[in-house]
C-alpha cells in the first residue's frame, strides 16, 4: 500500500488518465489522494490543449494531492520532475528538465508533465499526469523530437516494475518537497549557459538565473536584460 495514496488504480484503457481522476472527485466528492495508472490512453493531453501521444509502449499515470499553504501545483510538477530525473540515471539515462513540463534526453522528448487543480467541497487538489516513453521503437512522423528508454537502452522495461519505482521515489521526495528546489535547478535546461529561446515572441539566447515558489522564472537574455518570466512567455528552442 502507498502511503502517499489512498489508492492506486490500473486499467487496461482510458480516454485520459487527468480526466478520469476528474471525474471521480467530482461524482464522488473524494477525500483522499489517489492514483491511476493506464495502459493505453485513446485521449491523452499535453499543455496548453495539445495531444499527448501514447501507446501500449508508454506509461500513462495520474495522481491528485491535496493542496495547501506548503504544496502548490508548481511544487508538484517540481517533485514528478526530479522523480524522473533520478529514476532514468538509475538506469543509466542523464535527463534535463525543459522548462516548464518536459523531460529531455539528447535534445528530445521522453517524458511530459500536466498540472490541473480542481475545487471539491472546498478543498483544492492538484492532478499531476505523466507520460513516460518506455518501450516505444518508433513515433508518429511529426514527433522527430521524441525518443524513449528503449530507444536508449535497447532493453525492455517492465512497467509494473516502473510505476513501483516511481511511486517509491514520490513518496520519499514528497517527503522533502520544500528541499527539491536545487535538485531541479541543477538539472534545468538553461540554468547553467545561454541557451536558443523565445522570450514573449522575440529569439534569443536566455540563461535561467533563478525561480520562485510559483514557477516564474528569472531571466538573463544575450542582450543583458534581466526580467521575471512566467511560462507562457518562454519557449526553449531544441536544436
Amino acid at each position: 500500500m502507498s502511503k502517499l495514496f489512498n489508492k492506486v488504480i490500473y486499467f487496461e484503457s482510458l480516454d485520459s488518465t487527468n480526466n478520469y481522476i476528474k471525474r471521480l472527485y467530482k461524482r464522488f466528492s473524494l477525500k483522499s489522494n489517489l492514483m491511476v495508472v493506464a495502459n493505453y490512453q485513446s485521449n491523452g493531453r499535453g499543455t496548453m490543449g495539445k495531444k499527448w501521444f501514447s501507446d501500449r509502449n508508454s506509461l500513462s499515470f495520474s495522481f491528485s494531492v491535496l493542496t495547501n499553504s506548503q504544496i502548490n501545483p508548481w511544487k508538484i510538477n517540481m517533485l514528478v520532475s526530479v522523480v524522473l530525473i533520478k529514476v532514468l540515471s538509475d538506469l543509466g539515462l542523464q535527463a534535463m528538465i525543459k522548462y516548464p513540463n518536459d523531460i529531455i534526453i539528447n535534445n528530445k522528448k521522453i517524458a511530459g508533465i500536466l498540472t490541473e487543480v480542481i475545487s471539491v467541497n472546498m478543498l483544492k487538489y492538484c492532478i499531476t499526469g505523466v507520460g513516460l516513453n518506455i518501450n516505444n521503437t518508433c513515433f508518429p512522423f511529426e514527433l522527430k523530437k521524441a525518443i524513449s528508454i528503449k530507444q536508449l537502452t535497447s532493453n525492455d522495461i517492465d512497467k509494473d516494475d516502473l510505476i513501483n519505482i516511481i511511486n517509491r521515489e514520490l513518496e520519499l521526495y514528497y517527503s522533502k518537497i520544500n528541499e527539491i528546489k536545487k535538485i531541479y535547478f541543477s538539472h534545468l535546461h538553461g540554468s547553467s549557459s545561454y541557451v536558443p529561446s523565445f522570450l514573449k515572441g522575440k529569439l534569443t539566447n536566455m540563461k535561467i538565473l533563478d525561480l520562485n515558489s510559483k514557477g516564474y522564472l528569472t531571466v538573463s537574455t544575450s542582450e543583458k536584460n534581466k526580467e521575471v518570466v512566467k511560462y507562457s512567455d518562454v519557449s526553449f528552442i531544441l536544436n
